[in-house]
């Protein structure tokens, strides 16, 4: 298999690099920060290293919280993207206050991984993610076996690494650490990469603007040193190819920024790249080393990066493929070349024409089935195929970047013909059409641009005919036959097909089934007869019209282009938004050298459909017009990407403003924050789905913000609610106190501010906007402040108003009690002497006799005034506790 890859049911084991990143401090920032804005700061850095990581050919796994596991072919692509990631970050820092700066660390190793839905497994990949646990912030380090296959590579310089806490896993392993930075990459061969840059000035109105002064950092941090700087010009030296490149990016990357916006300020500048030995580096003068770069920059536009061709040479394949060589410069003492970085990053998303040239051989014979002439009908791999898939929806969700890398890798398994009594080592894809393997994926989707002419469309045809069971007879003849075809074993299919007709001769589906047999025998004529013999007996206008594409498909493989096309246009006429007929009627369109039409079809099926897209990179008979094709769909998808790229800023934009006032509390914020994962994914992919979804996901969004707002407006009203009822209250409560002198000035303020308050409060509740919603929030507290202040002041007064009831109640009892047992003593003792002088029992009459009687009517008293009180305080106490 390609690249060193070995295949088991949906796993693929290979020789891969591994790369693990790690902020360093996340936790911490997280903590200061908070959850929202650690996970938006996560989005920023995600947004700026995965480009880095596709534009050289990796593929990113997953992201684990702050980290990022990613896979590459290559280890040459995964320390290129490595260095790269850490200047660029380097280059971001520069302008951030420390607490805020990105921190990364990166570990990588080589060796054999599985790859396995989408994900990568072994022991090699377990030892990178321990070594990124050991290395420093900004700091890169590889594995001995990672070593090994980069050590050629120039421009690197690497120093043996130790950790002071090994593993015993890594204790088996030696690393390194790889040099970046100023002065750090030292080539051994003692290489130098020159740099000269040149700012023009537009008018004196932009001096605060740009100028070579805010432009020197930029250039410092990568740079060896800067041998000359003049108000505009700055000519570097740099130790390493990627450190003199990158910062020649990021400098230019600078500037459109700045200068985005400000047509009647911005700048120009030009730059020059160039590379020297370290003979000549040691042997000339700087003035004289800078010609190159110098006759470099000066012929280039405005905003160009210009490489001489000893530049040009030390760049790798890839890189080579994004410059374009100066017109004019084949007269000039050395070649010049354009160099487009940021082109790697968007190209290398899109999908490219995935078909072999041998695949469309136009001399070869088609296959009926799938329309590519690498193998003939009877040995098609759809044949295995029983039931309809929808992988093609699925491929959407799919980077562009890994649907070009899969088939590229894969493409001939995918069209290897079926080998007649040996074993099918695709065997486990065939069966399984509910697999999430990307090969599965890649395999299913290329059969499902021609479904139309395959078994599985056929049997699904006959399971749901439109016409009776008792007009047509039992099924089980055709799909025997058609089980038996499926197998190649023609003399079974054909006794099958014959006894379907013998049961029912007006039934069309074995007749349909002999022509697809007659297909695979190669006798197109025979096809035709028995075509044309279903057509008779069928009735559905449906199956009428798909009979009439099996014959055009027929009429193609014989090259008679001219039926073919009048037998779809029949169709079209019966059918006219028949979408599988009109986008294979655009293939015979192409095949027929009819480009304008055929395209003007396609623009209208992908404004449909934009699955059409994914579609037509890997429809060989779309072969001839790749390129008007891509130039047609163009300006629809730049539409969609515009849409998309809006849509996720929009969401971006949502997400920080509501992020200040919602919390994980409210259930709509916390949905919203799942789903704006999710379309982060699909904006970071790169992917059709994500071109679709993302307008979508964003009306999303706002509804379920909306209905978050709306529940914390009414868990607003209700707070407000029982804080109004506290307030009110309270001042119902100051107006009835029943000891108004001892009410204080203290308790009357602020009633009437209160009254305005709650007002305010409830006018901010009512309008749902964030700015009023936020202000909404701080009256609330204002106004559970002011509740719990009323609160106290009422419950003071409540103790005052108890405590004087009470005393009030004493006195009363008090004085009823003496006045009622004063009374009582002395008609007791009245009645004590009268009762004495009927009876004369009471004893002597003299001072003793009455003290005698006037101690017991004091008791008499004390006794019938206790009585008589608490009747008295029983019969008033209701009226006394009202007034309280």
């Amino acid at each position: 298999m390609p690249g060193g890859m070995a295949s088991t049911g949906n796993q693929m084991a290979r020789k891969l690099a591994i790369m693990f990143t790690d902020v360093k401090g996340s936790s911490k920032f997280y903590k200061d920060c908070g959850d929202v804005a650690g996970r938006l700061t996560m989005h920023k850095l995600n947004d700026m290293l995965f480009p880095i990581i596709r534009s050289r050919q990796g593929t990113i796994v997953k992201t684990i919280g702050d980290s990022i596991m990613a896979w590459f072919p290559e280890a040459s692509g995964a320390l290129e993207a490595a260095l790269t990631m850490q200047q660029t970050l380097q280059a971001y820092n520069q302008d951030q206050p420390e607490e805020k700066q990105l921190l990364v660390r990166i570990a990588m190793n080589y060796g054999y991984g599985i790859i396995e839905n989408q994900d990568v497994f072994g022991d090699m990949i377990n030892i990178a993610g321990k070594m990124v646990g050991c290395c420093d912030a900004r700091q890169i380090i590889i594995s001995d076996m990672f070593y090994e296959e980069i050590k050629n590579v120039p421009d690197i310089t690497v120093v043996p690494f130790s950790t002071a806490e090994p593993t015993d896993q890594l204790n088996s392993i030696k690393m390194f650490t790889v040099k970046w930075g100023a002065g750090a990459l030292e080539d051994p061969s003692g290489s130098r990469y020159l740099m000269s840059f040149r700012l023009d000035k537009r008018d004196a109105g932009d001096e605060a603007a740009i100028s070579v002064e805010t432009l020197l950092p930029y250039i410092k941090q990568g740079a060896e040193k800067v041998v000359q700087q003049t108000p505009s010009e700055i000519n570097a030296v740099f130790h390493t190819l990627p450190a003199c490149l990158t910062t020649a990016e990021n400098v230019k990357k600078f500037i459109v920024k700045q200068s985005s916006g400000k047509s009647d300020q911005g700048v120009d500048f030009k730059v020059g790249l160039h590379a020297v030995d370290a003979g000549t580096y040691a042997s000339q003068s700087e003035s004289m080393l800078f010609l190159a770069a110098v006759a470099a920059r000066d012929s280039g536009d405005e905003g160009e990066i210009i490489i001489t061709d000893l530049f040009f040479n030390k760049l790798d394949a890839t890189l080579q493929q994004s410059c374009a060589e100066k017109p004019g410069a084949e007269q000039s003492a050395q070649r010049l070349y354009s160099i487009d970085p940021a082109s790697r990053q968007s190209t290398s998303q899109q999908p490219a024409f995935l078909m072999p040239a041998n695949a469309v051989n136009k001399s070869g014979k088609i296959c009926f089935y799938c329309g590519i002439s690498s193998h003939i009908t009877g040995a098609c791999p759809s044949k295995l195929v029983q039931n309809p898939t929808n992988y093609l929806e699925k491929l959407a969700y799919i980077p562009f970047s890994a649907i070009k890398k899969v088939f590229s890798e894969r493409i001939h398994d995918i069209i290897k013909p079926l080998k007649s009594g040996k074993a099918e080592e695709r065997f486990d894809t065939l069966m399984n059409d509910t697999s999430h393997d990307l090969f599965a994926q890649a395999f299913f989707s290329f059969y499902e641009v021609s479904t139309l002419f395959q078994l599985r469309t056929i049997k699904k045809m006959f399971l749901d005919s439109s016409e009776s069971e008792h007009q047509r007879g039992k099924a089980g003849a055709v799909m025997m036959g058609i089980d038996c075809m499926r197998v190649s074993r023609f003399d079974e299919a054909s006794e099958w097909f014959q006894k379907g007709i013998q049961e029912n001769p007006n039934d069309h589906r074995p007749h349909i089934g002999l022509g697809i047999l007659s297909v695979e025998q190669s006798k197109p004529e025979l096809a035709f007869s028995s075509f044309r013999r279903a057509f008779e007996v069928v009735e559905n206008q449906k199956e009428k019209a798909y009979i009439q594409l099996l014959c055009a498909r027929v009429y193609e493989i014989m090259k008679d282009l001219y039926n073919a096309e009048e037998e779809v246009k029949r169709v079209l006429k019966e059918i006219p938004d028949w979408e599988p007929a009109l986008y294979y009627y655009a293939g015979l369109l192409v095949k027929k050298g009819k480009y304008g039409k055929a395209l003007d079809t396609l623009k209208d099926l992908f404004e449909h459909n934009p699955s059409v897209y994914l579609k037509t990179f890997f429809n060989p008979q779309l072969y001839d017009i790749q390129q008007k094709v891509l130039a047609a769909f163009e300006p629809t998808l730049k539409s969609m990407r515009d849409a998309s790229q809006d849509s996720y800023a929009a969401m971006k934009k949502e997400m920080s403003t509501f992020s200040q006032w919602l919390t994980k509390d409210d259930e709509g914020y916390t949905k919203a924050c799942e789903l704006f994962e999710k379309a982060t994914g699909y904006h970071t992919d790169e992917c059709m789905a994500g071109l679709i979804t993302l307008p979508r996901m964003e009306l999303q969004i706002k509804g379920l913000f909306e209905r978050a707002v709306l529940a914390r407006r009414k868990n607003l009203f209700k707070q407000l609610g029982s804080y109004t009822q506290t307030i009110e209250a309270y001042a119902r409560y100051v107006k009835t106190y029943s000891y108004r002198r001892f009410i204080t000035q203290n308790d009357l303020a602020g009633l009437a501010a209160n009254e305005a308050l709650l007002k305010d409060a409830k006018r901010s509740i009512e309008v749902i906007t964030g700015a009023n919603f936020k202000k909404a929030q701080e009256l609330l507290e204002k106004v559970q402040a002011a509740a719990e202040a009323v609160a106290a002041q009422q419950g003071r007064l409540d103790l005052i108003k108890t405590l004087l009831f009470i005393a009030e109640c004493s006195v009363k009892m008090l004085g009823f009690f003496a006045v009622s047992a004063g009374i009582a003593t002395v008609v007791g003792t009245l009645l004590l002497t009268s009762i004495q002088g009927i009876t004369g029992s009471l004893g002597d009459d003299g001072a003793g006799g009455f003290v005698e009687k006037l101690r017991y009517g004091f008791w008499i008293g004390l006794i019938t005034g206790g009585i008589i009180t608490a009747v008295w305080v029983k019969v008033n106490f209701k009226k006394w506790y009202r007034r309280l």
